[in-house]
């Protein structure tokens, strides 16, 4: 499920300046009171993508293609995942509930990351009702983010400028880089808390590319479902 282009963008610069804040570091928070052997059947959310495109003259702009990549690739790589399995995707097809546990689930992430804690995150509504009516106790949120670039500027050299002609008038600022972010949180609905939070650190790489996911993917759970 996507966001509009503002509410995107608007998502993206958010959570990136959240980061930057709070030292540009992945940092796990879990619930000591939850073993690890406890979280079987684990379901997942459709993963929710906001990533921007980067303009030949250097702005960047909420992109629903590149989100759309973005996402599928995730989807792929948590159901790849072999040092720990999720049980299958929590179908939801009511679209006014789509929206609502989309709008939920970044609630809840923005409410971690401004408190850094999840002792007192508690469920939001539909998400905590839709958990409960399927019988379902723990799920798993992803969210990426970051900007990338359109598949035909990827192989384009720089244009050189000759320095002769180097003047303020065609002076080129410094270029924008794909970034890429992954957030994570495991709810469990029996607590209507938030068990496990961690978000990666930015990456300057583009979150469409299979690999940087499954690498950031790994190191989320690091230390908690592997090792």
């Amino acid at each position: 499920m996507l966001l509009s282009h503002k509410s995107a963008k608007c998502t993206i610069l958010l959570w990136l300046c959240l980061i930057l804040v709070t030292g540009c570091v992945s940092y796990k928070l879990e619930n000591k009171k939850i073993k690890l052997n406890e979280v079987k059947d684990l379901a997942y959310f459709e993963p929710l993508s906001y990533v921007n495109l980067i303009h030949d003259d250097n702005t960047v702009s909420a992109n629903d293609s590149l989100s759309l990549i973005a996402k599928l690739m995730l989807d792929t790589v948590i159901t790849q995942y072999q040092n720990f399995e999720v049980s299958h995707k929590i179908e939801v097809l009511d679209l006014n509930i789509q929206k609502k546990i989309t709008k939920e689930l970044n609630y809840l992430v923005e409410k971690i990351m401004h408190y850094q804690q999840i002792s007192n995150i508690k469920l939001t509504p539909t998400i905590d009702s839709v958990l409960k009516n399927r019988k379902q106790r723990f799920a798993l949120a992803t969210v990426v983010t970051g900007m990338g670039i359109e598949e035909k500027n990827r192989k384009q050299p720089a244009k050189r400028i000759d320095d002769a002609k180097l003047t303020l008038d065609n002076y080129a600022p410094i270029a924008q880089k794909p970034l890429s972010t992954l957030f994570a949180i495991i709810i469990d609905a029996e607590r209507s808390e938030v068990i496990f939070y961690d978000h990666t650190t930015p990456v300057q790489k583009s979150p469409t590319e299979k690999s940087v996911l499954k690498n950031q993917y790994r190191k989320l759970f690091k230390g908690y479902y592997h090792k």
